[in-house]
């Protein structure tokens, strides 16, 4: 396939090739985001406050705003934050017939040293993430432990036992939405179980059944009921509620159900949906080809660089698209093949959505440590203190990390790929031009965002 010099000189001479082929990607303009190969360590002066994990900052407006992502951040996670020790005092208070010397040691400590609490809250297991992110843990969570080293062990037993840490974050996201001063909409459609839904600075959307549990109920459950991936949507839509900003309950709802089952994604583990929904495309689809191209590379059969890893993906799933090659479907075991091409009306739905879930992925690791249930995740079998110090020395990306964000910068890439192809074969062109525009944000950047699910409804 060519790359998008050449379709520009297509669009310029009016001679497109009406040949479909093989997508390719062009050559990457950033160096040091082609030359950093898969999990290699960035130099000793990364900083994680400024840089990036792949050796090349993310390309979105406002994620070079060191000073605002920093802002943002720190004014979610410090009120959510509040609210876990709130669930741990609420835990103590509750403890009785039990070693009273220990439990006012604890509260103690949560009253003298909140900090040392919220560093230590941070690195426990909540499902898959780790509520520390490097900076964190670097600049202010390693000293507190070495401070304090023997209450750092009474708090991590403490929040390690019965559950404790995942029964208060539970208390702690519920108090969040419900007396955090947001606005919160309770749409009908389109908002999964106990998920939060980020529309902009303080504006939410959740379920109001999700959100009806007594204090009692929230600190008897010992399993976790949210997704804090929540938490870096916000950050991106608090940063910029017009480019990431949920934008279902405007526009998605609108939509015919063919279309919104796009993102719906129904049928994604069975593979009886929509074989081009965001959901197979990317849980499905993209983690089969990026398990295999992994794999290689820990095999040493293959060496791969962020970009270059990216870059495969991104034709490979293009080319399924494309309707040209078979993917493996790893749930059912089965190879899935398109009947037809995707069709425009269905890669803008689509890409409209990757605007949402890409920047997201992106600010993570602003955000928080994404681990995963086994030990590729290198936190998983670590303690506490020793989660705090793997993170403080971190200077790359691990395992679970590298596979949420790859994968959907090559979704989103892929869908660039189709729509280039489409438009040098004079297909839908000036569909093409408004969807390509959208993805560079080259339609924000002239000042007219356009959001594509209005182009449907």
């Amino acid at each position: 396939m060519f790359p998008l010099l050449n379709s520009i000189v297509t669009l310029l001479t009016g001679s497109p090739s009406h040949k479909s082929q093989t997508v390719h990607l062009g050559e990457p303009q950033d160096a040091a985001l082609n030359a950093l190969s898969l999990f290699a360590d960035l130099p000793q002066d990364y900083d994680p406050k400024t840089d990036w994990l792949c050796g090349g900052a993310p390309d979105h407006p406002f994620f070079e705003d060191t000073t605002l992502i920093q802002h943002t951040v720190r004014r979610i996670k410090e009120h959510l934050l509040r609210e876990t020790l709130q669930g741990c005092r609420e835990i103590l208070n509750g403890l009785h017939g039990q070693d009273e010397s220990q439990i006012e040691q604890l509260r103690r400590t949560l009253d003298d040293k909140p900090q040392l609490w919220k560093a230590l809250i941070s690195v426990q297991k909540y499902g898959v993430i780790y509520l520390a992110n490097r900076a964190d843990a670097r600049n202010h969570f390693l000293t507190l432990i070495n401070e304090n080293p023997a209450e750092s062990k009474t708090i991590s037993s403490f929040l390690e036992h019965d559950a404790v840490a995942i029964r208060a974050i539970n208390y702690a996201v519920h108090h969040f939405v419900t007396r955090g001063g947001l606005k919160v909409e309770n749409p009908t459609k389109l908002v999964p179980p106990n998920a939060i839904s980020s529309i902009g600075d303080s504006h939410i959307a959740v379920r109001r059944q999700d959100f009806l549990r007594t204090n009692e109920e929230l600190l008897a459950e010992s399993v976790p009921l949210w997704d804090l991936h929540d938490f870096a949507h916000l950050t991106t839509a608090t940063m910029s509620p017009e480019l990431f900003g949920n934008k279902y309950f405007d526009y998605l709802i609108k939509l015919e159900p063919k279309l919104t089952a796009l993102v719906r994604s129904p049928g994604m583990r069975t593979g009886k949906g929509p074989k081009v929904s965001d959901g197979i495309l990317f849980s499905e689809l993209l983690t089969g080809v990026f398990t295999q191209e992994v794999d290689a590379v820990l095999k040493h059969q293959k060496k791969h660089s962020y970009k270059s890893l990216t870059t495969t993906l991104a034709n490979t799933l293009a080319n399924y698209l494309l309707g040209q090659t078979a993917l493996l479907h790893p749930s059912t075991k089965t190879m899935m093949k398109l009947d037809t091409p995707i069709s425009l009306t269905q890669l803008a739905v689509l890409a409209q959505n990757k605007a949402y879930e890409l920047t997201a992925s992106e600010i993570e690791q602003r955000v928080f440590a994404r681990g995963g249930t086994d030990d590729r995740d290198p936190l998983h079998s670590l303690t506490a203190i020793q989660r705090i110090e793997y993170l403080a020395a971190s200077r790359s990306w691990t395992y679970f990390e590298v596979r949420n964000t790859i994968k959907h910068r090559a979704h989103k890439e892929a869908y660039r790929l189709v729509t280039i192809d489409y438009l040098g074969r004079g297909i839908e062109v000036e569909l093409c031009k408004i969807i390509l525009e959208s993805i560079t944000y080259e339609d924000w950047r002239r000042g007219e965002r356009r959001n594509l699910w209005s182009l449907f409804m």
